[in-house]
């Protein structure tokens, strides 16, 4: 199967359970498979650098321009976290506190919110 970027191990693990968008190509994943997204980054200790949460569906419509539409994407800040951004980076976390918080956030979430991870994309 060709894919349209240079995905990482771990994003080829979950790139049947998540839809591509955008340019460059973002994968999104559902709630369920964001959660094992993050713990499957853990597990390999693969550094994750932000989380972007995007509305889709029926919900899409009355949010027009913060969401995923056919011609733009947008995070919904609510759902959104960005570790090199004050006030991450003016303190030192671990990655551990860094994976708790990005578990915490996508369990705080609504079930219709999508997510893209970013996380270092080299494989060892």
């Amino acid at each position: 199967m060709m894919y349209s970027k240079n995905w990482s191990e771990v994003e080829l693990k979950f790139h049947d359970r998540a839809f591509e968008m955008g340019n460059p190509n973002m994968l999104l994943l559902a709630k369920e498979h964001a959660l094992e997204f993050i713990e499957e980054c853990r597990e390999r200790k693969i550094p994750i650098s932000g989380i972007d949460g995007f509305l889709t569906g029926k919900d899409v419509e009355p949010l027009k321009g913060f969401t995923i539409t056919e011609k733009s994407v947008q995070p919904i800040q609510d759902y959104s976290i960005n570790f090199s951004l004050p006030p991450f980076k003016y303190h030192t976390y671990s990655e551990d506190e860094i994976y708790d918080q990005s578990t915490a956030l996508i369990k705080k979430s609504p079930d219709h919110i999508y997510f893209e991870i970013g996380c270092d994309n080299t494989d060892e």
